[in-house]
């Protein structure tokens, strides 16, 4: 599907999401996030402190915007084409360098589209549109930069 090379690379392009054949840049990345759920537990006769554990860790949702162009056609296809099937796949979102190469890594784990959101069409408006597709997963690891 769609695979840009570094000579299409503009300055607002920073950000490189690849997930089954969509492999797109991206101006902003929101929402790498791990968050514990935090339980409290009041020991009966201990009145200094209360105890506070850790339970589940959960993933807020990627957000991925771009300004729309020719290959915008292709986020939709791929949207559409996963018809509430449920395939959970990988992804790997690369933070790019001023030159275009990679940079820091984050591997996504059981990946699904949740929403898709083309640009605001206006007649009078000077802005170019953007799209945002944003992403469940099941968690995230980190892997350095270069590769």
């Amino acid at each position: 599907m769609s695979n840009y090379d570094n000579s299409e690379l503009g300055q607002n392009f920073r950000f490189r999401m690849r997930v089954d054949d969509l492999n797109l840049l991206w101006n902003k990345v929101e929402g790498l996030t791990a968050q514990y759920d935090i339980f409290e537990w009041q020991e009966g006769g201990n009145n200094g402190f209360v105890h506070r554990l850790p339970g589940r860790v959960k993933y807020q949702n990627i957000k991925l915007t771009r300004s729309v162009d020719g290959y915008s056609k292709d986020i939709a296809k791929w949207f559409t084409k996963q018809d509430n099937r449920n395939r959970r796949t990988t992804g790997v979102i690369t933070a790019l360098t001023m030159n275009g190469e990679s940079g820091a890594s984050w591997s996504l784990r059981g990946v699904f589209p949740v929403k898709y959101t083309g640009p605001s069409l206006d007649i009078g408006g000077h802005a170019l549109g953007t799209e945002v597709l944003e992403l469940a997963h099941s968690g995230f690891e980190f892997e350095s930069g270069g590769g």
